[in-house]
Protein backbone atom coordinates (compact mmCIF):
# COMPACT_ATOMS: atom_id res chain seq x y z
CA UNK A 1 0.00 0.00 0.00
CA UNK A 2 1.62 3.39 -1.19
CA UNK A 3 0.64 6.53 1.09
CA UNK A 4 1.20 9.84 0.46
CA UNK A 5 1.61 12.73 3.10
CA UNK A 6 -0.38 15.48 1.95
CA UNK A 7 1.37 17.96 4.22
CA UNK A 8 4.39 17.11 1.98
CA UNK A 9 2.61 17.82 -0.82
CA UNK A 10 1.28 21.27 0.67
CA UNK A 11 4.75 22.20 1.91
CA UNK A 12 5.75 21.59 -1.90
CA UNK A 13 2.79 24.06 -3.05
CA UNK A 14 3.92 26.68 -0.74
CA UNK A 15 7.51 26.45 -1.77
CA UNK A 16 6.43 26.81 -5.26
CA UNK A 17 3.84 29.77 -4.35
CA UNK A 18 6.54 31.86 -2.65
CA UNK A 19 9.39 31.18 -5.20
CA UNK A 20 6.70 32.74 -7.66
CA UNK A 21 6.35 35.29 -5.13
CA UNK A 22 9.74 36.66 -4.98
CA UNK A 23 10.24 35.87 -8.49
CA UNK A 24 7.21 38.50 -9.25
CA UNK A 25 8.37 41.36 -6.99
CA UNK A 26 12.17 41.25 -8.08
CA UNK A 27 10.74 42.12 -11.82
CA UNK A 28 8.10 44.10 -10.27
CA UNK A 29 11.23 46.58 -8.68
CA UNK A 30 13.16 45.65 -11.67
CA UNK A 31 10.40 47.40 -14.01
CA UNK A 32 9.80 50.04 -11.42
CA UNK A 33 13.24 51.13 -12.08
CA UNK A 34 12.87 51.72 -15.26
CA UNK A 35 9.82 53.77 -15.24
CA UNK A 36 11.53 56.23 -12.62
CA UNK A 37 14.48 56.33 -15.50
CA UNK A 38 12.24 59.54 -17.51
CA UNK A 39 11.32 61.69 -13.71
CA UNK A 40 12.39 64.94 -14.22
CA UNK A 41 12.98 66.81 -10.62
CA UNK A 42 11.98 70.97 -11.04
CA UNK A 43 13.80 72.59 -8.42
CA UNK A 44 11.67 75.97 -7.69
CA UNK A 45 8.97 77.37 -5.85
CA UNK A 46 5.55 75.64 -5.32
CA UNK A 47 3.50 78.14 -7.29
CA UNK A 48 5.42 77.50 -10.05
CA UNK A 49 5.11 73.93 -10.13
CA UNK A 50 1.63 74.03 -9.78
CA UNK A 51 1.53 75.95 -12.44
CA UNK A 52 3.44 73.63 -14.90
CA UNK A 53 1.47 70.69 -13.62
CA UNK A 54 -1.72 72.28 -14.22
CA UNK A 55 -0.86 73.49 -17.84
CA UNK A 56 0.46 69.95 -18.63
CA UNK A 57 -2.64 68.33 -16.80
CA UNK A 58 -0.16 66.12 -14.39
CA UNK A 59 -0.64 65.10 -10.87
CA UNK A 60 2.41 66.77 -8.56
CA UNK A 61 4.81 64.56 -6.65
CA UNK A 62 6.12 67.42 -3.50
CA UNK A 63 9.09 65.93 -2.39
CA UNK A 64 10.02 67.05 1.23
CA UNK A 65 14.17 66.72 2.36
CA UNK A 66 15.42 68.03 5.62
CA UNK A 67 19.13 68.12 6.21
CA UNK A 68 20.45 67.54 9.22
CA UNK A 69 22.47 70.42 10.92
Amino acid sequence: MITLRLSNVFDFKREVNMKKAFVFCVLLLFAASFALQGQTWLEGSLDEAQAQAKAQGKMLLVDFYVGSG
